[in-house]
């Protein structure tokens, strides 16, 4: 695997460039891929979820065939992206002296493991923190409608090329949206529809026109449906004035969407379609031939398609879109109409013990588990066949180890 990382990182490492096929960038040497480069990985374990003997939520993919995907995913996003996301889900935290092996409704995880917590990159991490903001826009939603508030949705984008400068575009669509709501004439829209505040997604596909970085606005104004639907059509007219102020094209309504919000628990699974939640269980995809940065690992996993372009691309996308806020909430909204605790992402995929330890694995065993890339493995094994299965697997592996009974720990 180590061999994998370096091979991969180093082909693209010293090119200053990212490739947009079919453009001036085609210039760019393309190197191929190292032979022994091998995606289809060994199946790994979602940490804090399930082990493969149960069912996610109510989902009809089985953990066991979800677990293999997205941990696949992470381990691709690992070799191509480096740092925090290689080690995710893998290094052990400072302050614990075991890895514990944990029994929740009648699911296995492990518990003491670090996470990279990005969004962005990293398909655990993204499926966490989705799967809880979208809870948060779920309540927040309900709450707003049960006083007799309306909701809809805007879906704002930005004229673009193949062409188009990723950084360039991402900053009109972040930028413009920023000077729309600092404006007088937003503030006098404010006060005509009652104004109750909105909830701003950031999004991307790649497409044949580029990268097609994307706004969805949950809007929300104590006013009738018709009048907030006016209300974002001011919106856009003001979208329309601060993208092209930017210099890039005036957006026509080609580029633009509103929906009234009647299913609160349907628009916080939309609203989050960046989420691997959805996109793992094709619950939405993208449309008009366009693939979300997740497909593009997917394809990368699969060998489909150009291999070499899709890993550039998910190094450019995760190159620009570092630091970058998925969600923003309007100011005091979050406080006045979410019931549920407001938690910063890293908080939200922080390893808790929930349920009940029953084996606890040193340092040194986790690390060899690791190396010998068994742990899902470990978890089944002891799903199926407890304490004694795990010990058998231990050995016909070659890792050393003591079992202690009366503490269920394995030095």
């Amino acid at each position: 695997m180590a061999k994998i990382k370096q091979n991969i990182i180093q082909q693209t490492k010293n090119q200053n460039n990212y490739l947009y096929p079919d453009t001036y960038h085609d210039k760019i040497p393309v190197h191929q891929l190292p032979s022994e480069l091998n995606l289809q990985h060994k199946k790994d374990h979602l940490d804090t979820y399930a082990s493969s003997v149960s069912i996610v939520d109510t989902q009809t993919v089985t953990v066991q065939k979800y677990n293999s995907d997205i941990n696949s995913l992470r381990n691709i996003a690992g070799e191509i992206v480096g740092g925090r996301i290689a080690d995710c889900g893998k290094k052990i935290v400072a302050s614990k002296n075991t890895v514990d092996i944990v029994n929740y409704s009648k699911s296995y995880y492990y518990s003491g493991l670090e996470h990279c917590g990005s969004v962005w990159v990293c398909p655990v991490c993204n499926y966490k923190i989705s799967k809880y903001r979208a809870e948060q826009i779920h309540n927040t939603v309900s709450n707003i409608r049960a006083g007799c508030g309306s909701v809809g949705m805007m879906v704002l984008t930005a004229p673009h090329h193949r062409w188009t400068n990723l950084q360039d575009s991402l900053d009109v669509v972040i930028n413009s949206w920023r000077k729309v709501k600092s404006g007088r004439k937003f503030i006098e829209l404010k006060q005509k529809y009652n104004y109750i505040g909105d909830i701003r997604v950031l999004q991307t596909t790649w497409g044949k026109n580029g990268w097609h970085n994307h706004l969805h606005i949950l809007l929300s104004a104590y006013c009738d449906e018709i009048e907030l639907e006016a209300f974002a059509g001011k919106l856009f007219e003001l979208w329309q004035d601060k993208v092209q102020k930017a210099d890039f094209k005036r957006p026509n309504k080609q580029g633009y969407k509103f929906t009234v919000v009647y299913d609160e628990h349907g628009i916080s699974n939309y609203i989050c379609t960046g989420g691997i939640a959805d996109e793992m269980t094709n619950v939405r995809r993208a449309k008009d031939g366009n693939r979300t940065p997740f497909e593009i690992l997917q394809d990368i996993k699969d060998n489909k398609g150009n291999t070499e372009q899709d890993i550039r691309l998910f190094r450019e996308y995760a190159t620009f879109f570092k630091g970058k806020k998925q969600l923003t909430w309007s100011k005091g909204m979050k406080n006045d109409y979410c019931d549920l605790k407001d938690k910063k992402d890293e908080q939200i995929v922080k390893d808790e013990t929930r349920g009940n330890i029953v084996l606890s694995l040193s340092k040194n065993v986790f690390k060899s588990i690791v190396k010998a890339d068994i742990r899902v493995d470990v978890l089944n094994e002891f799903a199926l066949n407890g304490i004694k299965g795990v010990l058998k697997l231990l050995k016909a592996h070659g890792i050393k180890f003591k079992y202690k009974p009366k503490q269920k720990l394995i030095l």
